[in-house]
């Protein structure tokens, strides 16, 4: 075989792997959905330019308090003293970070940090068809056997989730629901989070809330 003919085969078995390859390549980066994509399936609500500035101004505080910049925002020497003012290149950087691809975890991370709207763990307790927080007068019935249920999952999950108070000794008289019981849900109710999914909502819609009754399904 002469050294042309060799040379030909050679590229073209390495012009078939880099086709092979790079379609291999495009199919995956064509099928990684994007970040913001990623979010609408899970519920988490990206910051828009419509969104109240107060939202904003959360975002920005938590970005400031990481202290390093990471995003490096323009002037930030400047801006970052000033914590009632959402920087534009902020909002920018927002917007332009989630159409990116969702496979890098870290990235999909600081979106969610620093981009998305937050709701009160209340707010999004009314949107639930089934449970609702337990409140009012006349309610030691249903806060006990909240916490009996708290005590039978402690068993199966070991981990005091509302971190109870003197919660061994708690556990030994079932029947007395804990002084800080109903405060610590209160608390935690009053909290925010970006979706349902995040502990601390399914802390308070387990063991925080009743069934509803007829009336007000």
């Amino acid at each position: 075989m002469g050294t042309s003919l060799v040379a030909k085969v050679v590229a073209n078995l390495i012009g078939a792997t880099a086709i092979a390859t790079g379609g291999y390549f495009t199919y995956d980066y064509l099928t990684k959905e994007y970040i913001q994509n990623n979010f609408k399936k899970n519920e988490i609500h990206l910051l828009t330019d419509t969104d109240y500035e107060s939202e904003w101004l959360k975002r920005w505080k938590e970005y400031v308090e990481n202290r390093d910049n990471k995003w490096k925002i323009k002037d930030y020497p400047t801006d970052s003293t000033n914590l009632n003012k959402v920087p534009k290149d902020f909002k920018e950087t927002c917007f332009n970070k989630a159409k990116d691809r969702s496979d890098n975890l870290q990235n999909l991370d600081d979106v969610k940090k620093w981009c998305t709207k937050s709701f009160k763990i209340a707010t999004l307790l009314e949107t639930e068809e089934l449970v609702e927080f337990i409140t009012g007068d006349n309610q030691e019935p249903a806060w006990k056997e909240a916490w009996n249920k708290y005590l039978s999952d402690d068993k199966h999950w070991n981990s005091n989730f509302l971190n109870i108070n003197n919660f061994e000794n708690a556990k030994k008289t079932p029947n007395n629901l804990p002084t800080d019981y109903k405060t610590k849900c209160e608390i935690l109710k009053e909290t925010e989070v970006r979706n349902k999914d995040e502990s601390d909502y399914y802390t308070v819609k387990t063991w925080c809330t009743k069934l509803k009754t007829k009336t007000n399904l």
